[in-house]
């Protein structure tokens, strides 16, 4: 890959996140390359200089799309990883498909006296969000939400401190849980015009 392919790419992961691609593509200088088990699709994830914080990342032109409603934003994600993190003495991602029901039983479980339309309405728009920026897969169709690669990028002491949290946060039942047919997202076009 040249270096202007390689710049092309790096432009698009600032302004996308995580880019979808084949498999089999080896991943540009400032990326990591994840590939999904058992799905023919691998993502490539911009990686920041070590030690990087949150702070950083407008300096480095990584921020993320900003949320409507913040709050309800980090709900939903929590929810989301309640229900598809299911081994917490592993890594986040990929987890497992979980389903929208699952999430808003944990949801309305954390927030009882909120009504179910009321927790319907912000997670919808959450959800939305939350998967234009790459946190979440979300297939609206089948009410499927899976994890989305930029987890990756959290740094090891968030995932710890987000491990906690989910271990003290209410469970789906188990009904719920069952595992879903994974959303499919799009793949990215190569931005040097042919395929990745």
């Amino acid at each position: 890959m040249s270096v202007e392919e390689a710049a092309l790419w790096a432009a698009r992961a600032r302004a996308e996140g995580p880019l979808s691609v084949p498999p089999g593509a080896p991943a540009p200088d400032g990326f990591v390359r994840l590939v999904e088990p058992g799905v023919t699709r691998a993502w490539w994830v911009p990686v920041g200089p070590d030690a990087v914080t949150p702070a950083a990342l407008r300096d480095l032109r990584l921020t993320v799309p900003t949320l409507t409603h913040p709050n309800e934003a980090a709900r939903v994600l929590a929810g989301c990883l309640r229900c598809c993190w299911t081994d917490l003495g592993s890594a986040p991602w990929p987890g497992r498909a979980a389903t929208v029901e699952a999430v808003l039983t944990v949801l309305t479980e954390l927030l009882p006296t909120r009504s179910p339309e009321m927790h319907q309405r912000f997670a919808a728009e959450a959800l939305r969000q939350l998967a234009d920026a790459g946190w979440l897969h979300w297939h609206e169709p089948t009410g499927v939400v899976r994890l989305g690669p930029r987890v990756v990028m959290w740094p090891a002491s968030d995932v710890e401190a987000l491990r906690e949290l989910c271990r003290t946060m209410p469970q789906a039942p188990e009904s719920q849980a069952a595992e879903p047919q994974a959303p499919e997202p799009r793949e990215a076009a190569d931005p040097a015009g042919a395929d990745a």
